[in-house]
């Protein structure tokens, strides 16, 4: 067993946005595989069928591939966000990085760590009753500090 849990991580508005890698995502990610969760990345991300085309084409770039080393078989996309969390309990994601506070409202007891990247402060206000323990990050600078420091 992984002493130090399996990290998800959603793909849209977390990782990319607007089509653009955001700033500090890679090294840090590429800083939590190598110092904390290793092979225990994976990419979870509800996509339609037009967005999952960009997706894969990004996730199976060579630029990605050299970045991060996350092989396709450890990313996972499915059509509606209330997928995400039987998605996180059948790999056992014990870390969760997502934007939308409504997906972390609904992960599973396995989700000890929620990490909110940089959320809709309305939505949050919303679910904010049902998230359990969360963290908020703006930055990937803020995720860092929150799983390496």
């Amino acid at each position: 067993m992984n002493t130090n849990g399996i990290l998800g991580i959603d793909l849209g508005n977390t990782i990319i946005k607007n089509r653009q890698v955001l700033p500090d995502a890679f090294r840090v990610i590429r800083r939590l595989i190598d110092e904390r969760f290793g092979v225990n990345v994976h990419i979870v991300s509800r996509v339609n069928p037009e967005q999952e085309i960009r997706a894969r084409a990004f996730v199976t770039s060579e630029h990605f591939k050299s970045q991060l080393s996350i092989p396709l078989s450890r990313v996972h996309f499915c059509r509606e966000r209330r997928e995400k969390g039987p998605i996180c309990k059948r790999i056992g994601i014990t870390h969760f990085i997502d934007d939308r506070p409504e997906i972390m409202a609904v992960m599973p007891p396995s989700v000890v760590r929620k990490i909110l990247f940089d959320p809709d402060e309305t939505d949050l206000r919303q679910f904010a009753s049902r998230l359990g323990d969360f963290n908020v990050a703006h930055s990937w600078l803020d995720v860092e500090r929150l799983l390496l420091f």
